[in-house]
């Protein structure tokens, strides 16, 4: 296996016009092709495992889904808390997710298996957030712009 190293995606725009990015570990396949390591937090589209490619500047598309769905979570400033992830974790547990968060607890990433079946996940989120107020969630690989199911695990 080649060795770790991140790529550079697109993740928008700010208000003012200027290329957000974030750094996903990913290892390198060759050219412009990698396989994601990790879910993004910001990007959308994408989760871990899949097969993608990067243009120059850090726009992805997905060659080969990974079997992965990814979801995002936000807590609003006050709200942030270890407890919060880890009230998250359990919630997600036992659909065999991993769910990970910057130090600043900014925003939560969910990666789990798409296995689990779209309804157990929705529920789990759902019930989490419920019970955690000042959050938020949504899908980060299962729609396109126009909010149309991407259909890649049928």
């Amino acid at each position: 296996m080649a060795a770790e190293e991140h790529v550079r995606l697109w993740a928008g725009d700010t208000a003012a016009g200027k290329p957000v990015f974030e750094m996903v570990p990913a290892e390198s396949l060759g050219g412009s092709r990698y396989r994601l390591l990790g879910t993004p937090g910001l990007a959308l589209g994408c989760a871990a495992d899949d097969v993608i490619s990067v243009t120059a500047d850090g726009r992805l598309s997905v060659e080969v889904r990974g079997g992965n769905v990814a979801a995002v979570a936000y807590l609003r400033p006050e709200a942030r808390s270890p407890a919060a992830l880890d009230a998250l974790r359990r919630s997600m547990a036992p659909l065999d997710a991993l769910v990970e968060a910057p130090a600043d607890l900014r925003f939560l990433v969910v990666t789990v298996p798409v296995t689990a079946l779209f309804t157990a996940i929705e529920q789990a989120l759902t019930t989490w957030s419920d019970r955690t107020p000042g959050s938020s969630w949504y899908f980060a690989n299962v729609y396109d712009d126009q909010d149309q199911p991407l259909d890649w695990w049928k």
